[in-house]
């Protein structure tokens, strides 16, 4: 899986954050004034990028309201 949505966040500024938790990967990313988009809690790190991929995509799907 291609993260498209990850790549773009980062190119306009977000800063990627995956750490290792009791309850398995999670990923999140944050801009400057804005709350971070952050993954669910996963198994495996590709687990928590496609989750956040997801999430970025849920997103920035409501702050278009498309």
């Amino acid at each position: 899986m291609k993260y498209t949505w990850i790549t773009i966040a980062i190119e306009h500024g977000a800063h990627l954050n995956c750490q290792k938790y009791i309850r398995g990967y999670r990923a999140a990313v944050s801009w400057k004034n804005r709350l971070p988009v952050v993954s669910e809690y996963q198994k495996t790190f590709e687990e928590a990028l496609e989750s956040l991929e997801t999430a970025i995509q849920d997103d920035a799907a409501d702050e278009c309201e498309c």
